[in-house]
């Protein structure tokens, strides 16, 4: 065997192993780098119960004063953004703040939930995209001439079960979101969704019914 075909037959095979990694990191260096980054992340969060009754696909950080439970459920995908370049932030800001997630719920990489007020709760088997946003606080008024003096606005979150919220959205304070509803991605939930109902947009608006509800 030449030179140049042992070299091709190196490359092709060095492109198949390459290509296995990305599909299967447990195979791969890639499982050490991940492993490493939610390693991290679960030494620098305050709430450790979280790793043991949640199943962690990818980076964490569970932090705060309140509580925070997500029993049952799975935190981070893969492959999916954000694995490796961003984490899910879980944070309960003071002692009666509270972050629960359902049962079977999934969590995908690079979410923020942060609780200063009342709770974020997010129900069963709801399906939760890259990069979504829930807050139940404005964290400060719109005075500006007001601002760290203020009450701050908040409101309890909820989620229901089998909603499923799309990459980039962003959820608000006091928002409602009924069981079987669909967020769109990049909308931003400023008001209540009905069960069963379709929004999309900015702020969010009803475009359609779900299948479940449309159906014969």
């Amino acid at each position: 065997m030449t030179s140049s075909a042992r070299k091709a037959i190196s490359r092709s095979s060095a492109f198949r192993t390459l290509a296995r990694a990305r599909q299967h990191p447990r195979d791969s260096a890639l499982a050490a780098a991940l492993a490493f980054r939610k390693a991290k992340f679960r030494l620098l969060s305050t709430h450790q119960a979280l790793f043991s009754e949640a199943h962690i696909v990818g980076p964490v950080l569970a932090i705060g004063h309140g509580t925070i439970s997500a029993r049952g459920s799975r935190l981070g995908y893969w492959p999916s953004p954000a694995a490796f370049d961003g984490y899910i932030h879980l944070e309960a800001r003071h002692p009666g703040s509270r972050i629960e997630i359902g049962t079977d719920t999934r969590v995908n990489n690079g979410c923020v939930f942060i609780s200063e007020g009342p709770g974020i709760f997010v129900g069963r088997s709801a399906l939760i995209g890259p990069g979504v946003t829930v807050f139940d606080s404005d964290f400060h008024v719109v005075d500006a001439r007001r601002r760290g003096t203020a009450p701050v606005p908040t409101g309890a979150v909820h989620i229901g079960d089998h909603v499923f919220i799309g990459a980039g959205a962003i959820v608000t304070k006091g928002v409602t979101i009924g069981d079987n509803a669909v967020v769109g991605a990049g909308a931003v939930v400023t008001a209540d969704v009905a069960p069963d109902t379709i929004v999309a947009g900015n702020p969010a608006r009803v475009v359609s019914r779900t299948v479940a509800e449309s159906g014969p």
